[in-house]
């Protein structure tokens, strides 16, 4: 991510919100967000949890939401507003003719709400209590559509109806005794939706009703008045793709026309009204395990700021029932930020651009020297000034899933050090790069020795002959990278470069690696600040050394 900070030196908290306990299903789910529409009579729906969207086109720029419907939406408290009792009322009204809609002058104009970034929904109950326009039988309610419904919040990349959506209620004046609940997805969406109707003895508009969604891994159940009247599961749909197992936003609208609402009624008096008295969302109590790690504010401005998983530790203080199951990342319940006690009274602090970044799969053409997946690095030889050494062993975390690395390292008296490790391929055994080759390899710097910089050399060397790496016949090419002692420290940083940087060192071929890989040779050498007789050593690990074609590792 991308941090505003203050070049303050101080810590700043970044915390996740990693796997839950087992969801317990509805019989211990509980409240966990509400609008009850509580505001003073006049005021506009809570903009912290819903968003008006205007116009009478869709965002993909489909004519009257994609349904070829009548009405403008607007952000007036005349169309959504608290009533005072404890009502929001999304009112349709007749326009005044100064909006221009699709069709020319509008003829009407009412509201649409969106929680969407700030009140999105996944496993669990969503429930509303609705009273929709109507208030005798046998008045003209023709065109009429009020709904509250939900969509994928993916929909930005996603379009209907891939994303997916799920309504909870839909009510149109011209079947006023009954109320609709359905699923949209692909292949099963507009006129092939799957979905039900829960018919009434009387008209729907003459009370309020409760109306629920219940939805757990593969199933959705619809309620009335908390009775069950439709349910959906994967098989419903089949072969079609079932789009349900991701967070859903949540809308309140009341449409006119269109293909759903049908023709409007010469008789319908104007305005009408659409009554909600509350939303509530209901879930599993929030058992997900506390994970914290920080950051230094060093930079005054913006700076781009990389956390890596490994870097944190399971928090003190954790909910009740939470797992402690180690950083496990299956499910990421959420994550923020702590700022530290000098940030307040700072005219802000910015985030920007917040990413989960993986390391990606190797390519299918990754040509692989050496992953140490064996356990074995005996293959490889050490040298190096004081206590040379080297090896490998498991270690969390690995690039690509491995559970092996490998060490090279050294110590003693002195301010210099230099050590390193070479692997040799014989004629069995020999590496051919691919066409266009990079040389790819992971490393991270464990040191404790106090250095101001390490220079690492890469050398391969290639077989010109085909008789093996002793014959003394080999060109050998060099890649140098210097960098300072913090760098690549307790993080995974991937070294990736192409041949061509390599320069020749030695041999007698043409400057250009052509052939069989037929040894490398890794050299670490280090400027100390000082004596470091206390014992302190160097140790830098490595891990996955490959070739690939025409690119590093990395996209």
């Amino acid at each position: 991510f991308w941090y505003y900070g203050t070049g303050s030196g101080d810590e700043v908290g970044v915390t996740l919100k990693d796997n839950a306990a087992a969801d317990p299903g509805p019989s211990g789910w509980e409240m966990v967000w509400a609008d009850e529409f509580d505001g003073a009579a006049g005021t506009p729906p809570n903009p912290e949890n819903w968003t008006h969207e205007i116009g009478d086109v869709t965002p993909d720029g489909k004519n009257g939401w994609g349904n070829d419907e009548l009405q403008y939406y607007t952000d007036d408290p005349a169309n959504a507003a608290h009533d005072g009792d404890g009502n929001l009322v999304i009112t349709l009204r007749e326009a005044d003719g100064s909006l221009e809609c699709y069709y020319g002058p509008c003829e009407y104009t009412s509201a649409r709400l969106l929680s969407w970034h700030k009140a999105e929904l996944g496993y669990g109950r969503v429930e509303s209590r609705l009273k929709v326009p109507g208030d005798f039988e046998g008045e003209d309610l023709r065109g009429l559509w009020p709904a509250f419904w939900s969509l994928g919040t993916d929909i930005d990349r996603n379009p209907w109806p891939l994303a997916g959506e799920i309504d909870f209620m839909e009510w149109v004046g011209r079947i006023p005794n009954e109320v609709f609940g359905t699923i949209h997805g692909p292949g099963y969406s507009g006129g092939q939706s799957f979905g039900k109707t829960y018919g009434f003895s009387e008209p729907v508009f003459t009370d309020y009703h409760v109306f629920a969604v219940e939805w757990e891994p593969g199933e959705i159940r619809w309620y009335v008045d908390d009775i069950l009247y439709h349910s959906a599961t994967p098989a419903n749909v089949a072969p079609n793709q079932w789009v349900f197992d991701k967070p859903f936003f949540m809308l309140l609208n009341f449409a006119i026309g269109g293909n759903f609402g049908g023709e409007v009624g010469d008789d319908v008096v104007f305005p009408q009204e659409y009554l909600v008295d509350y939303v509530r969302l209901y879930s599993a109590p929030d058992t997900a395990e506390r994970w914290e790690a920080s950051f230094t504010d060093d930079v005054a401005g913006w700076n781009e700021v990389t956390v890596p998983f490994d870097s944190f530790t399971r928090s003190l203080s954790q909910p009740a029932g939470a797992p402690d199951d180690g950083l496990g990342l299956e499910d990421v319940w959420g994550y923020g930020f702590e700022l530290p006690a000098s940030a307040a009274g700072a005219a802000s602090h910015l985030f920007d651009q917040i990413r989960l970044i993986p390391v990606p799969l190797p390519p299918s053409d990754a040509v692989v020297i050496d992953d140490f997946e064996d356990g074995d690095t005996g293959d490889w030889g050490f040298f190096g000034t004081g206590s040379s050494g080297g090896g490998g062993g498991p270690f969390s975390d690995r690039p690509y899933e491995g559970d092996f690395y490998f060490s090279t390292g050294w110590g003693g008296p002195g301010s210099g050090f230099y050590g390193g490790a070479f692997k040799n391929f014989d004629n069995s055994a020999q590496v051919v790069p691919p066409t266009d080759p990079w040389f790819n390899v992971y490393v991270l710097n464990q040191s404790d020795a106090t250095v101001d910089e390490y220079t690492l050399e890469i050398t391969i060397r290639e077989d010109l002959d085909g008789n093996g790496w002793s014959d003394g016949n080999e060109e050998s090419f060099r890649l140098d990278t210097t960098f300072p002692s913090s760098k690549f420290d307790d993080q995974w940083t991937l070294i990736s470069a192409p041949l061509t940087d390599f320069t020749k060192i030695g041999g007698s071929g043409d400057g250009t690696f052509n052939g069989n890989l037929d040894e490398i040779v890794i050299v670490i050498s280090a400027v100390s600040d000082g004596d470091v007789s206390d014992g302190s050593s160097i140790e830098v690990d490595f891990d996955y050394f490959a070739f690939t074609s025409g690119r590093g590792l990395l996209p």
